[in-house]
């Protein structure tokens, strides 16, 4: 309750409450002393309004000024800021992982090339190379884990980098997995095969099993002249 001294009183009475100044919803404020309407609450800078209360500004976005909008406004595309509530444009300026800020224009940020990543919110000019001349399936890779051994590729024990699937293996799938022998006696045409559809049985040997996984053996003579 206020209260005010009126002229002609000796006391103090209780302010009218059409007179009483009502606060702006939550995390509103008006731009001057005075205000005397609710169109007059906005949101800061660094805030938006949603259902009548000023919220802050998620990461990634910002507002410069008091202001009624729905909305802050987004960073650019691959780029977002240090925390929420930000006040200017220069506080974008962290690359999202997969992403580096472009080291000629700061506002541009660019997806990581193939066979890199960044796994950072940071305000990096370039991505890391994958380790053992790993490779990623795609631009914009977030971290090491999508560094992999594409098909028809593995990384041997002790080795530096990854190599080719040694003839009579294979390896479908991207992974880090090991390549798979085609099976006993079973060749491939050439070292770094796909597919277990490129182990063959050579020539003058013959399946041991319906499975041709399970290997090969010469054919007897006998068999292949049976004259």
């Amino acid at each position: 309750m206020r209260l005010c001294s009126w002229p002609g009183h000796g006391r103090q009475q209780e302010l009218p409450a059409m007179l009483q100044g009502q606060k702006c919803g939550a995390g509103l404020t008006t731009a001057t002393n005075g205000s005397d309407s609710a169109s007059d609450c906005q949101a800061p800078a660094g805030s938006y309004m949603d259902k009548g209360i000023g919220k802050l500004c998620q990461k990634g976005t910002y507002s410069t000024a008091l202001n009624t909008n729905a909305n802050c406004i987004p960073c650019p595309d691959g780029i977002t800021t240090a925390a929420e509530g930000s006040t200017t444009a220069a506080a974008c300026s962290l690359a999202l992982k997969g992403y580096y800020i472009d080291s000629i224009n700061s506002t541009n940020a660019i997806k990581c090339p193939l066979d890199t990543y960044q796994d950072q919110e940071a305000a990096v000019t370039s991505c890391t190379p994958c380790d053992h001349a790993w490779k990623t399936k795609e631009t914009g890779a977030t971290g090491p884990a999508l560094c992999l051994a594409p098909p028809g590729f593995e990384l041997k024990d002790g080795a530096t980098n990854i190599t080719a699937c040694a003839a009579g293996s294979y390896k479908a799938d991207w992974n880090r997995n090991p390549c798979v022998e085609c099976g006993t006696g079973l060749i491939t045409k050439e070292a770094g095969s796909v597919s277990k559809d490129a182990c063959l049985v050579p020539a003058g040997y013959g399946l041991t099993s319906l499975s041709p996984m399970e290997g090969c053996h010469p054919v007897p003579a006998v068999l292949l002249h049976p004259d």
